[in-house]
C-alpha cells in the first residue's frame, strides 16, 4: 500500500460558489503559490483528515446530496467503487420508477383515477 500524503496547505480566495450541482471554491495553495478551483467537499474532506486523497479516488456524499458537505456525510472510496456504488442505486431508482409506472398502469385500468390520500 502507497504512503497517504499530507494535505496541502491552502486558503479559500472565494466560494462557496455553485457548478453542476456542487459546490467549489477557489484556493491558494500556500506551497506553490497556485491559485485554483476544487470541489468543497474534497477541500473539506483533505482538510479535516490532513491527507491528500490518493489517485484514483473519490468522495461521496453518503446520503446523495451533492451540497451536504458536513465531513460525517462525506466518505473517500476509489473511483471503480464508488462508479459501481452509483451504477447499483441508478438501477433501483429505474426499478422503482417501473413499479411505479405498472402500479399507476393497474389502478387506470380498475378505474382508479386519483391519488390515495
Amino acid at each position: 500500500m502507497k504512503k497517504l500524503l499530507k494535505a496541502p496547505e491552502r486558503t479559500i480566495l472565494e466560494g462557496p460558489y455553485k457548478k453542476n450541482g456542487y459546490e467549489f471554491v477557489k484556493v491558494l495553495e500556500k506551497d506553490t503559490n497556485k491559485k485554483y478551483s476544487m470541489p468543497s467537499h474534497r477541500y473539506l474532506w483533505e482538510k479535516h483528515y490532513d491527507i491528500k486523497i490518493p489517485r484514483y479516488h473519490e468522495i461521496h456524499h453518503k446520503d446523495g446530496n451533492k451540497t451536504n458537505n458536513d465531513i460525517s456525510n462525506l466518505q473517500m472510496m476509489s473511483k471503480s467503487a464508488h462508479k459501481k456504488l452509483h451504477k447499483e442505486y441508478k438501477s433501483k431508482k429505474r426499478l422503482r420508477k417501473k413499479i411505479i409506472k405498472v402500479n399507476r398502469e393497474i389502478a387506470r385500468r380498475n378505474g382508479f383515477h386519483g391519488r390515495a390520500k
